[in-house]
């Protein structure tokens, strides 16, 4: 819902519902993507969004090829979405890199 990310803001989050963005805003979803829009989903954005540019690369790149290269992964397969021919492309590309990932990029996610 819209107001996940008003931070207690009452007139943005009653403006972002009579006006949705897009359509992770419309109440229709009700509380099922509130995960990705919760303060803690925030923060881990913003730190993988540092830690792809320190290694110049973009978060799909960098989420893409890390699920593609987990070492002894149990995944046998990867979903790639996109809105566009453009982003599937690009999601394509990313996927397709044969050289592998840093090795800090290789393991968890860095602590807070």
């Amino acid at each position: 819902p819209a107001y996940d990310d008003a931070r207690g803001n009452i007139q943005r989050a009653i403006q972002t519902a009579q006006r949705p963005r897009g359509r992770h805003d419309a109440m229709g979803w009700g509380q099922t993507l509130y995960r990705y829009r919760s303060y803690a989903a925030q923060d881990a954005v913003k730190r993988y969004a540092a830690l792809a540019a320190k290694y110049k690369m973009s978060l799909t790149e960098m989420a893409i090829r890390w699920a593609k290269d987990r070492p002894g992964a149990t995944a046998t397969s990867l979903l790639l979405g996109s809105s566009s021919l453009a982003q599937m492309d690009e999601c394509l590309a990313f996927f397709r890199k044969r050289d592998p990932l840093p090795p800090p990029l290789k393991g968890r996610p860095p602590p807070r």
